[in-house]
């Protein structure tokens, strides 16, 4: 194996033996390796050994005499019985054999004694060579704590949080304004959810204060309360780091680790969807700042929560060892860890810097447990009667176990690893589906199945590729779509507003600006959320009236608005602002199921909308619930209500019906339907525009749409999604699982990595079923954001605690009381009883109790240099703000040309890296 400006291993076995230097004796040397472990482990590190040449002594228990690891390796020696306390854990017993059969060196795999200090010193003090870090550094790494303060101390950053204690509203105010929202408030004196409330405004603190005060003293007999940043839709991502003997070090790039269930790993990618490579270099300058201050050595991984969001990351902890998923980055670099662990140990520098490390393509790793997922993950021991492995290109198969391998009940049930890799994520993902669905297993149960599910689940795939786009992405087709003849181009808002701020470091007004220079004759349309604008928090009405200024300010000629709950109070000031600045309306309609949601309910909606002023109504169907059928019905019944008033269709494709139920609706008579580029459409986005468009005017509809060109738009994405590592869109299977609860995917995949955390996702059909049941009770809430989490959360806190509603969120009760507006329907009594108020809620529209934020946004946060500042001041606080600023302009070039020279040339002036290139005419 060698590596990019590095050695050929294979090359330099010095006759058999490793170089070691060890404080005593820097001339002799390792040529026996004593593996401290068992199964695929023990057996990959036999195989690094052997190609460096050196012999191997294998350990094992009564119950592994007859392991793929005690055949491979030159010598094996029983240690003990199958409780691991008297063989594998033994530390006695494994370094009186590593002497008596005249070992070297130890190497302690994974798990089992492997962030053991004390056995690391123990080794040391009897002249073994131990293939891993100092004791000092696995002790300082051990205690999670000192590891937080250490990583603390040299600025890197872990989850903010309050110094102590907090003892009043007012500490916990500024605990608030010091780390932002949302803040999650714990009791300090015990867990399981009492006394716990998150709290996404400062608006919302106080009630949440005293509340979680009160229940924390009624179950733990003390008060106390401590706060931290509440992480939400975050990832697990980790940096491999390796160090030698002098003082160098580098780090491997990243793998994402989010799939995981009670804190073990299933899956793991790299590199992490979530990722940009300017992320990538500062989380790894953290973990090799990490690194040096301890003083490491060897290989080891640094792991990070990420919010994909705002792009912060979190230390958590370091793990002192190989990983179990260390052929991810194998895969991706080229370099063989397992090798570099025994060359480090011995003395030898890395030989390689961080400028020869490269991650080319994309890998996924899956662990195939013997378990079985229908039953909770219950380990299934037992005899392997068939076994069957993938094989190809691009397929790596880590294993111990063969047809006849008995699994037995002592160890972990780890079978295989099953590792592939390919140009990019999409490639990849389909290589890992065709090498599940040819891995043969019989006589145990196995999570291949499994696996095989999450792989075509919308959310792995998906992985937020559509509101990532930069400005320089889009920009290079915006021609080609100004000249098709659409009646309109989504361009920001909402989530995408966000994601601009916070992830990109896009200023969306500036983008508004650039984009509507470029696209001059097709009208450019803004989203807001009514009284909510780009996020979930309410703002006053003056808010909402400049931002529609300023929408026509920077170019928006289209505007959609919309509430959530369908309550058209909440919209009444976003349409006649959007009017009096000359913006054309349209008017969302959030489509939902249940007795409520009739064709009659939406109708009358429409005629409430359109006396408000909206120019035309959009039937929005989030979750892709619409089917062929339901459309038949509630479009007649809406170009009723609508008379001349154009009525529109979005719906989306998460259920597989998208596609249909857009044709059923063009034939019902609406006269606009929203698509996406055929290279980003289908799964949870929208049906796409070149074969909606073909099938209309095959049904006999004219259609003013240019779509010669599209396919030219669709293979720049596709472009950009390979050169990205993003991936394409997929048409997804018809899914009834969404009619039953109605919550997003997204929402779903989310909730489970919680419920992982704390061991409960076999729980997951019950929250569901009480998701149901607590929309019901809530005036059958329309599941889109924010009020799907909030169902939910209220769920799940029904589920663990048995009492219904005995605790309550306080967006629930401020949602009952009705601070977010008119639900649709009456509040169950069972929920009114247990919130105070609730029989006298608030009637008024929700945003004629704001007062005006503007004026104290420019005496607080001011001056600013414009209308547009002031604004994104209010949305976001001084940090985000300030991080914008610090980004610049936005970058409009991308390096994609005309023809595939001028591309060329592109991409090889944005990597300098790169010294010399060499072009074979074919």
């Amino acid at each position: 194996m060698s590596w990019p400006g590095g050695r050929d291993l294979r090359r330099e076995r010095h006759a058999g033996r490793v170089r070691i230097d060890t404080p005593g004796d820097r001339a002799s040397s390792v040529k026996r390796v004593l593996i401290a472990n068992r199964g695929e482990i023990a057996v990959r590190v036999i195989r690094a050994c052997r190609q460096l040449g050196l012999e191997t002594v294998a350990v094992f228990s009564t119950a592994d005499r007859e392991a793929a690891h005690t055949r491979l390796a030159d010598r094996a020696i029983c240690i003990g019985p199958p409780p691991a306390a008297g063989s594998y854990l033994n530390i006695p017993a494994l370094v009186t054999t590593a002497l008596g059969s005249g070992c070297d060196a130890v190497h302690p795999g994974y798990g089992f004694l492997a962030e053991n200090a004390g056995f690391a010193e123990t080794c040391e003090e009897h002249g073994l060579c131990f293939v891993g870090p100092p004791p000092s550094a696995i002790q300082a790494m051990g205690d999670k704590v000192r590891a937080r303060e250490l990583a603390a101390k040299i600025g890197v950053s872990v989850v903010p949080g309050s110094d102590g204690p907090i003892a009043t509203l007012a500490e916990t105010a500024s605990v608030g304004r010091r780390i932002g929202y949302p803040l999650l408030l714990k009791a300090a004196a015990g867990g399981g959810g009492r006394g716990m409330r998150v709290v996404r405004t400062e608006s919302a603190l106080a009630d949440a204060f005293v509340g979680a005060q009160a229940e924390a003293g009624a179950a733990f007999g003390d008060p106390t309360l401590y706060a931290e940043r509440f992480l939400e839709r975050v990832r697990h991502v980790e940096i491999q780091v390796v160090a030698d003997t002098e003082g160098a070090a580098v780090h491997l790039g990243e793998r994402d680790c989010s799939l995981q269930r009670r804190h073990q790993k299933l899956l793991e990618e790299a590199p992490s969807p979530a990722v940009t490579p300017a992320l990538r270099a500062s989380m790894g300058d953290a973990a090799l700042a990490l690194v040096r201050q301890i003083g490491y050595r060897n290989a080891g991984t640094v792991e990070f929560v990420l919010e994909p969001a705002s792009g912060r990351f979190y230390f958590i902890e370091m793990n002192t060892r190989i990983q179990v998923e260390h052929p991810v980055t194998e895969m991706l670099t080229g370099v063989d860890l397992v090798t570099t662990q025994l060359r480090i140990a011995a003395g030898e520098p890395l030989g390689f810097g961080q400028a020869d490390v490269v991650m080319r393509g994309h890998a996924i790793e899956c662990r195939i447990n013997a378990e079985d997922p229908a039953l909770d993950f219950r380990p299934g021991p037992g005899l392997v009667t068939r076994w069957q492995p993938p094989l190809g290109e691009g397929i790596r198969i880590d294993t111990h176990v063969a047809a006849g391998t008995t699994v037995t009940p002592f160890y972990d049930s780890l079978l295989a690893k099953v590792v592939v890799a390919d140009g990019d994520r999409p490639a990849a993902i389909a290589r890992m589906r065709r090498a599940l669905a040819d891995f043969d297993v019989q006589g145990v149960p196995t999570t291949i199945a499994f696996h095989r599910r999450v792989l075509e689940h919308p959310d792995f795939v998906a992985c937020l590729w559509a509101t990532r786009m930069t400005t320089a992405q889009m920009l290079p087709v915006a021609g080609i779509l100004d000249e098709a003849g659409f009646e309109c181009i989504e361009l920001v808002g909402g989530a995408v507003f966000d994601v601009c701020v916070r992830f990109l470091r896009e200023d969306p007004w500036e983008r508004m600006r650039i984009v509507s220079r470029v696209i001059t004759r097709t009208p450019l349309m803004g989203l807001e959320r009514g009284q909510s604008v780009f996020t979930f928090e309410l703002f006053p009405d003056d808010v909402v009236e400049l931002t529609m200024q300023r929408f026509a300010a920077n170019g928006m000629k289209y505007v959609t608005t919309y509430d959530a709950i369908n309550d058209m109070r909440n919209i009444e000031v976003a349409i006649r602002a959007a009017r009096g600045a000359g913006l054309y309306v349209l008017v969302w309609l959030v489509y939902s199921l249940s007795p409520i949601h009739t064709d009659e309910y939406f109708a009358e909606k429409a005629r409430e909308a359109i006396r408000l002023g909206g120019d035309a109504i959009v039937l929005k169907d989030a979750s892709g619930l619409l089917t062929p059928d339901r459309v038949k019905t509630i479009i007649p019944a809406l170009k009723a209500a609508c008379g001349p008033v154009p009525v529109h269709l979005v719906t989306h494709c998460t259920t597989g019906l998208g596609p249909l139920s857009v044709l059923e609706g063009i034939e019902a008579g609406v006269d606009t339907v929203h698509t996406a580029t055929s290279a980003l459409a289908h799964g949870a986005s929208e049906p796409p525009t070149e074969w909606t468009v073909r099938h209309a005017r095959r049904l006999g509809f004219d259609v003013p749409v240019n779509i010669d060109r599209l396919p030219d738009v669709a293979e720049h994405f596709r472009y950009v999604a390979a050169r990205e590592g993003k991936p394409l869109g997929e048409i997804a299977e018809y899914d009834p699982f969404y009619y039953e609860h109605q919550i997003p995917g997204g929402m779903i995949s989310n909730m489970m990595s919680q419920l992982r955390e704390v061991g409960l996702e076999h729980r997951l059909d019950e929250i569901l079923e009480e998701t149901a049941r607590v929309r019901k009770e809530l005036g059958y809430l329309v599941m889109v954001s924010p009020f799907s989490q909030y169902a939910m959360t209220q769920a799940v806190l029904n589920v663990l605690h048995g009492d219904r509603y005995t605790i309550i969120p306080d967006e629930i009760r401020r949602y009952v009381l009705g601070h977010y507006g008119r639900p649709a329907a009456p509040i169950d009594p069972l929920v009114l009883d247990r919130i105070p108020g609730s029989h006298a809620p608030v009637t008024v529209r929700p945003g004629e109790l704001l007062p005006p934020a503007l004026p104290r946004a420019r005496r607080e946060r001011g001056p600013f240099d414009s209308d547009d500042d002031l604004l994104t001041s209010v949305f976001y606080n001084p940090e985000h703000c300030q991080k914008l600023r610090d980004a610049g302009p936005i970058r409009t070039d991308y390096p994609i040309g005309r023809t595939p020279l001028v591309t060329l040339v592109k991409e090889l002036a944005s990597r300098p890296g790169i010294r010399s290139v060499m072009v074979v005419k074919k």
